[in-house]
């Protein structure tokens, strides 16, 4: 018991990347995973799902995009 105190102690007497804790802190905040890139992609090809956050807000509409498109089209005529 005593040397699994002592072990455990010796991990956290280095200084740590403030960058690291801050990147570690925010995964665990958003439930995502935390890994490389390399390994992030091979979760997404094993699970069929995403473990990257996905682009914030609503989707465009397909109507929308169509009339944006059809609105700029004439405005240049």
């Amino acid at each position: 018991m005593q040397a699994r105190y002592t072990a455990s102690r010796a991990l956290f007497q280095h200084h740590r990347d403030e960058h690291l804790v801050q990147e570690i802190r925010a995964t665990l905040h958003q439930c995502r995973v935390l890994g490389t890139e390399r390994c992030k992609d091979a979760m997404e090809a094993a699970l069929a799902r995403r473990v990257r956050p996905g682009q914030p807000g609503r989707p465009r509409t397909l109507r929308r995009v169509q009339t944006a498109l059809i609105s700029t089209d004439t405005s240049s005529v």
